[in-house]
């Protein structure tokens, strides 16, 4: 069963009719935006002039009054938000400024900055008068561990002691020791030792001594004494700068966490304030409504229709047409692999060129009329053209005996059997000329002569019939013709025997010229086999047809078995369109001027 098609409601019609509506309406609507400026253009189509220059204006009007409606809005909005945004912030920032003052009073806190500036330098001074302490401590204490070791040795060790012997006092009791021992030295040269005088130089000697070495001892202890209070006082200063670095470090990390609680409340107050000021800015413009647009220039009355732009539509037709000519012309010059002029031939070929056969204007009756044309047409341009490829032919074989010549192209229906058919009419004008019809799949030369006979090529080899049965003698062409006969079963066979080369070992020595007609090499490989017995190839190549690819496989194969390619015959040029490529228009104005006419 169908389902029932619901029909839609008055609401859903009126809805789809607005939508059409206003879909048509904003396909005539347009507005342009100006480049590097802030002015737009707004335009309406319509078949009336009024209409449009009304319904361009009542836009524009729009936007604006829809602009004031969401400026409002939009205000009303952001002014509630800044409302509840406000009390929050507010909140958080008495919390913050609580919380800063709570750590005052904990940490009795008054002037951090100051506090660290005074216990830095308190470090600074200590540290100066540890380095001072530790320097005497070292200088001390190298004399006292002279002094100790020097214990061991006897009191008389300390005057090895530098640092004693710098004592005024002790230099001043070694200066009496010595005046006492120079005067015993003096009296003991005059007197006795019992002598009075020398008694008592002897007596004063002694007591100087003592005095001497009493004082060392004193100095030493002296000394000793110094090293223990140096030393004392260096623990002390040591003592005092790891207690003032622990109380700067204190001090800082309670500057720390003051500069934390400090910024918080810092961010707070400057958030608030913030927020404030928008607050108030956007309270007082909340009944000012600010237009985001402006009408510069109210939209006219158009005097002439602005579309169609029929001018306009026939340049661009005018002007699409000459470029997609232009560009077709060189795409298809671009995709065109063919041989197209003569320059092609020695580029892309890589083989000389042997001459240029024009194109001839024919009839749907005229056929085959080029097989025949050097000999119903003798002064035309396409019988020169065969002229200047029998030089080209006879030039080759100066310095050889160049008899045997094939006749060869990539496909069929390139012209090849017109080559060798007029190609025999030219050179049977000064030689003795045989022409072999050797493309035995199809053979088309007793056709394009008007005979007929099932003795040839064929039967000749077979050894069925003799020469004279084989070959037909045109005397009006002064040339001999052996056609192809009965078409064997397997031509290649018949073409690689000893017997083919041995007919051609005997007509070789009849004939002055042998031009044989053989079968396209891309389509079969019989040209290959007759090659190997010929003097030289000529290759046929229809220019504007044949691939250059397939044209250069050709001739590649003719060259793996060392075929001889005297050169390419350019065949059905058209002349007219390559004029360019020969100087002055070479082949188009080369045979008028000897009374010529090209047909």
């Amino acid at each position: 069963m169908k389902k029932p098609v619901l029909e839609p409601t008055e609401e859903e019609k009126e809805q789809l009719i607005f939508q059409g509506v206003t879909e048509q309406f904003m396909g005539r609507l347009e507005v342009q935006e100006h480049k590097k400026s802030l002015f737009v253009s707004i335009t309406f189509n319509a078949k009336s002039p009024i209409l449009a220059a009304q319904i361009a204006t009542e836009v524009a009007n729009a936007y604006i009054e829809s602009g004031f409606d969401s400026n409002l809005e939009m205000t009303e909005k952001a002014v509630g938000w800044l409302t509840e945004r406000l009390s929050g912030l507010k909140d958080k920032l008495s919390a913050s400024e609580q919380k800063l003052i709570e750590y005052r009073k904990q940490e009795n806190l008054l002037d951090v900055q100051g506090i660290q500036t005074v216990s830095a330098r308190e470090l600074d001074d200590i540290s100066s008068k540890l380095i001072d302490a530790r320097r005497d401590r070292s200088k001390l204490q190298s004399i006292y561990s002279q002094i100790q070791r020097a214990k061991k040795g006897g009191i008389e060790q300390y005057e090895s002691i530098s640092g004693i012997l710098d004592s005024p006092s002790v230099q001043y009791a070694k200066d009496k020791l010595h005046d006492a021992q120079n005067s015993v030295a003096e009296l003991s040269k005059r007197y006795g030792p019992k002598h009075p005088k020398m008694k008592s130089a002897q007596a004063n000697y002694n007591k100087a001594k003592n005095s001497y070495l009493s004082l060392l001892k004193s100095v030493a202890r002296g000394i000793e004494g110094q090293y223990r209070a140096a030393r004392s006082n260096e623990d002390s200063l040591k003592r005092d700068m790891s207690q003032s670095k622990q109380e700067i470090r204190t001090i800082n990390t309670k500057g720390f966490k003051l500069k934390e609680l400090e910024r918080e409340v810092e961010t707070n107050r400057q958030l608030y304030d913030t927020f404030f000021t928008r607050f108030k800015e956007t309270s007082e413009t909340s009944g000012m409504q600010g237009a985001n647009a402006r009408i510069v220039d109210k939209a006219s009355v158009p005097r002439v229709p602005v579309k169609p732009k029929k001018k306009l539509i026939i340049i661009i037709a005018f002007v699409f047409g000459i470029g997609m000519g232009v560009v077709l012309a060189f795409l298809r010059e671009a995709l065109n692999n063919t041989i197209r002029n003569p320059a092609d031939v020695e580029l892309k070929l890589n083989a000389p060129l042997l001459g240029v056969l024009p194109m001839q204007k024919l009839k749907k009756t005229e056929v085959d009329k080029p097989l025949l044309a050097f000999h119903h047409e003798n002064h035309s341009d396409f019988s020169e053209a065969i002229r200047t490829i029998r030089t080209g032919v006879v030039l080759s074989g100066l310095d050889s005996e160049y008899k045997i010549a094939v006749v060869t192209s990539s496909i069929p229906n390139e012209g090849k059997t017109t080559v060798s058919l007029n190609l025999a009419m030219a050179l049977g004008q000064t030689e003795k000329v045989l022409l072999i019809d050797a493309d035995m799949r199809k053979p088309s030369i007793a056709k394009a002569c008007q005979f007929e006979s099932k003795n040839g090529l064929s039967t000749l080899v077979a050894g069925t019939a003799d020469f004279n049965d084989c070959i037909q003698r045109f005397e009006q062409w002064n040339v001999d013709i052996l056609p192809s006969g009965v078409v064997p079963p397997n031509p290649q066979e018949l073409l690689s025997s000893k017997r083919f080369a041995k007919v051609l070992e005997i007509l070789s020595k009849k004939y002055e010229r042998i031009i044989i007609d053989s079968a396209p090499t891309q389509a079969v490989s019989d040209a290959l086999l007759i090659a190997r017995y010929a003097n030289e190839v000529i290759y046929v190549v229809k220019a504007d047809s044949t691939p250059n690819a397939l044209a250069k496989a050709g001739i590649d194969k003719l060259k793996s078995i060392d075929a001889n390619i005297s050169g390419v015959v350019l065949n059905q040029l058209n002349i007219s369109k390559t004029e360019k490529y020969y100087a002055g228009g070479y082949y188009g104005g080369y045979y008028s001027s000897y009374g010529y006419n090209q047909e």
